[in-house]
């Protein structure tokens, strides 16, 4: 917009210019408000009068509580999580009530894309909306909805560069911060799930709120992908009871499978790095996690017309698989079991 010095002098000689600036966060760099902070220093240093705006802006991984909090008026909480490695983390997260939004905040979808944030507010890019067909129909019971990326308890920024392995890279820190949620009374969640370190089809998750991803052994499985691999048998028998009250819109800007050439291993993996035979023995996991999913379910005599997208047995068609492949899976079933 600005290339042309011609061009900016043009513009400046209106008499009020107004700017408003909204950049994605760079990665492990520069949140999006310290770089729309620094865009719009620029502007002011060519036009000093320049009036400028910066809001935050995201796509579902990091900056998307921020940017959501902000557009709503909600609260920021933070709660001392499992990290991808392991060890103790600090994640942020945003609880939203409808009475604190101040008149004019929303959220927006249109069909199933999150569009923006309310007309004061931070904006979010185009991104995705999975959902189950449950909705949000607790929204009456409940006002409180909990905003979380999944970056805050299993980001690739909190993981060393030389430590990058999703063999080992876990979210169960994300089903802690579900289940702290829940205990400060929200119902309704929605979770981006960019930016993660991890592949591990969310069985850590599911572990932290109650689930049993075991070994041929009956043993609870090890953290990351590795637990993928030694998964033989699930339950959810023993899920956190208030799961069956909650609903969940998952945010996310892509469209991969759980497994395939195009899936989550082959394309997300070596950013978390993994070597192109780690890729291929996880995909191979991916897939027999599938079926064994689809085996206990089956088994339960699940409803599967209840699910909109997380149907394992079509992990390779449906999309964006990638992150959370479970958690609406196993939260529109459990209680059925």
């Amino acid at each position: 917009m600005f290339s042309k010095k011609n061009s900016l002098r043009s513009i400046t000689e209106e008499a009020d210019m107004k700017v408003t600036v909204a950049i994605d966060s760079f990665k492990g760099s520069m949140s999006s408000i310290e770089a729309g902070e620094a865009a719009a220093a620029g502007i002011r240093k060519v036009y000093s009068e320049a009036k400028t705006k910066v809001y935050p802006l995201a796509d579902g991984g990091e900056g998307t509580v921020r940017a959501l909090a902000q557009g709503l008026g909600g609260s920021l909480e933070n709660v001392t999580v499992t990290g991808p490695l392991g060890a103790p983390v600090v994640c942020e997260y945003a609880i939203w009530e409808k009475r604190n939004i101040g008149g004019s905040g929303r959220i927006d979808f249109v069909g199933k894309e999150m569009m923006a944030v309310s007309e004061n507010a931070s904006v979010v890019e185009n991104t995705s909306i999975i959902e189950s067909k449950r909705g949000y129909k607790n929204e009456k019971k409940c006002g409180k909805t909990a905003i979380i990326e999944m970056a805050g308890a299993a980001g690739i920024t909190l993981v060393p560069p030389e430590l990058l392995n999703p063999i080992n890279t876990t979210t169960y820190g994300v089903g802690e911060v579900i289940k702290d949620a829940i205990s400060k009374g929200c119902r309704n969640f929605i979770i981006g799930i960019g930016g993660s370190a991890t592949n591990d089809g969310g069985i850590g998750m599911l572990q932290a709120l109650g689930g049993e991803l075991l070994d041929k052994s009956g043993k609870q499985v090890p953290f990351g992908a590795e637990g993928v691999e030694k998964l033989a048998s699930i339950s959810c028998k023993n899920l956190l009871p208030e799961l069956k009250e909650c609903s969940f819109r998952i945010a996310c800007d892509v469209d991969n499978p759980l497994y395939g050439e195009k899936g989550c291993s082959y394309i997300f993996g070596p950013q978390k790095g993994a070597t192109p035979e780690m890729v291929e023995l996880m995909d191979g996991w991916m897939e027999n996690y599938a079926k064994i999913t689809e085996e206990y379910f089956a088994d339960s005599k699940t409803n599967w017309e209840n699910l909109i997208m997380i149907q394992t047995t079509q992990a390779a068609e449906q999309p964006e698989a990638l992150a959370l492949p479970s958690v609406l899976f196993f939260m529109e079933n459990w209680n059925q079991v």
